[in-house]
């Protein structure tokens, strides 16, 4: 959480500590500095304050009668949290920690990269009859023929959704 003060020149009334953490992100390699829910939409801290009030406003008229349930706490301040993204020519723990360092950082979260393992480790993809079936445990995959595509694509840009109750509705009494 800090205050954006990278996107313009430090005017000469700011104190030393917005000068250090301007030259910090200068030095540092920053890429890109982004709102963390308001994107680009949004310059600096107060401007996502108002943000914030507007939209935490329009949702309690949306949904009155939900909102006169909630319990009446005070939503926290999201205004001062930013993305930074860095060109990766230096460590990011040591961003880490010199950022820490300045007064004006609240807080310092690292935001990894996650990779996902492509190929499946399910013990079942490629076994048959554990319930006493004669098939493929996994016979849905196999009558797809899931392991083919796999090796064509990975689903790039492709949102799958799956909506099962798991209720066999042949057994449901009518």
């Amino acid at each position: 959480m800090m205050k954006n003060i990278t996107n313009a020149a430090v005017p000469e009334s700011e104190s030393e500590t917005a000068k250090s953490l301007l030259e910090l992100s200068r030095a540092s390699g920053l890429k890109s500095m982004r709102h963390l829910f308001f994107g680009e939409r949004v310059a600096d801290s107060s401007e996502a304050s108002t943000l914030q009030a507007t939209e935490v406003q329009r949702i309690r008229t949306k949904y009155a009668k939900r909102s006169r349930r909630a319990v009446a706490e005070t939503l926290p301040d999201l205004s001062g949290y930013f993305v930074l993204e860095f060109d990766g020519d230096r460590e990011i723990k040591d961003l880490r920690a010199e950022f820490a360092k300045n007064p004006l950082v609240e807080s310092v979260h690292l935001d990894p990269v996650a990779h996902i393992d492509s190929e499946p480790n399910d013990p079942f993809l490629n076994s048959v009859g554990s319930w006493g079936q004669t098939e493929h445990d996994l016979w849905g995959l196999k009558a797809i023929d899931a392991e083919t595509a796999w090796q064509i694509s990975k689903g790039q840009g492709i949102t799958v959704a799956v909506i099962d109750t798991g209720l066999d509705f042949r057994f449901i009494d009518k």
